[in-house]
C-alpha cells in the first residue's frame, strides 16, 4: 500500500496507519517496512499513536 501526500505531517502518518489497519483489519498481523524521515523518531511514532487513539 502506498500513498502520496504534499506534506509529510504526524497528523498524514497517522491517518495513513488508519487506512492501512482498515484495509487489513482481519489480519492477525501487519508488518510495516518503511523509511520515512520522520517516523523513526520517538516523536514521529508517538504523535501519531496520541491520534490513532482519540478517534
Amino acid at each position: 500500500m502506498v500513498k502520496i501526500t504534499e506534506k509529510k505531517t504526524k497528523r498524514d502518518w497517522a491517518q495513513f496507519l488508519k487506512e492501512i489497519a482498515r484495509e487489513y483489519q482481519k489480519a492477525d498481523k501487519i508488518t510495516l517496512v518503511m523509511d520515512n524521515l520522520n517516523a523513526h523518531t520517538h516523536l514521529g511514532i508517538g504523535a501519531g499513536s496520541i491520534l490513532l487513539r482519540s478517534n
